[in-house]
């Protein structure tokens, strides 16, 4: 079982209101092979508020950092904790489906990385990941680049 360990951080939002805490916990991730720890970062409660009794089908720890830490500190703080093989990190506010899931197990069965990211679009035009030319950003074109771009 794969193990991995998944970043929220929170602003302004309750744990039952995070749109990715509530599609994250309609996801049988330990069906799709993954042993997971969510870790909540609730980083402009002012109080105490984890989420609710029954509310995350799987092990989550909370953290309130009421002074609205840079999330370059946040990120590195959780990182040099985490114990697992793989960490996501995600927005508050960011649909995760069991597609997302299962894309990730079939890529992480069939590639050797060092970092996984998905493909974003918008209108059906990749804006994620890119490549910076100059001092601008740019869409990978190419879906080599998918696999392989630098």
């Amino acid at each position: 079982m794969r193990t991995i360990d998944i970043f929220v951080v929170l602003y302004r939002r309750r744990p039952e209101a995070a749109e990715t805490l509530v599609t994250l916990s309609q996801i049988d991730l330990q069906s799709l092979g993954f042993d997971v720890e969510v870790h909540i970062w609730d980083n402009a409660a002012r109080v105490h508020a984890p989420p609710a009794n029954g509310f995350l089908p799987f092990k989550w720890r909370y953290v309130t950092a009421p002074n609205n830490e840079p999330l370059s500190k946040v990120y590195n703080t959780l990182l040099l904790a985490s114990s697992r093989s793989y960490v996501i990190v995600f927005d508050q506010d960011s649909s995760v489906d069991e597609y997302f899931f299962r894309s990730l197990a079939a890529n992480v069965a069939s590639a050797e990385a060092d970092v996984f990211v998905p493909i974003i679009k918008h209108d059906g035009n990749v804006i994620s990941p890119g490549r910076l030319r100059w001092i601008k950003g740019a869409p990978l074109t190419d879906t080599q680049d998918y696999q392989h771009f630098g």
